[in-house]
């Protein structure tokens, strides 16, 4: 018995130490969600499988800084899900790869947090994925 709760502690403290959350802050209210998502802890692409409808929306809050650039793609599982990006000191422009429609955002302020925002009616299921891209002329990335 002692040797499987050591087996258990050596399995479980590793993978702690490895998966580090792009989450800050999540808040749930009656119809809302905001969950709010940075990139200097996890270089990772963020991804989430998730459901809207009826008059629940989601937004998730994504921090950047001047020149940082991110893909986000969406992807349909189920039903009709809208979904669009915004922020004042960012640029939105199309892209699109097979079932998956996209966005390519760039940071032009010297800092701001972008949202993407997600409902359905009367329901629908996505997949959100946001990829925080390498700087183009090698500057280190904010902190």
């Amino acid at each position: 018995m002692f040797l499987r709760i050591i087996f258990l502690c050596l399995m479980i403290i590793p993978l702690q130490g490895c998966s580090s959350s792009h989450v800050l802050f999540q808040r749930e209210g009656l119809s809302r969600n905001w969950i709010y998502i940075d990139f200097s802890r996890n270089k990772a692409p963020y991804e989430n499988e998730s459901e809207v409808g009826g008059e629940h929306m989601t937004f998730y809050k994504i921090l950047g800084f001047e020149g940082d650039e991110f893909n986000v793609t969406v992807k349909t599982l189920e039903g009709e899900v809208s979904w669009g990006v915004m922020g004042d000191g960012v640029s939105v422009t199309a892209i699109s790869g097979g079932d998956d429609k996209g966005r390519h955002v760039t940071v032009e302020d010297s800092e701001d947090i972008f949202t993407v925002d997600f409902s359905a009616h009367p329901y629908g299921r996505y997949k959100l994925t946001v990829e925080k891209l390498p700087r183009r002329n090698g500057e280190p990335d904010e902190q």
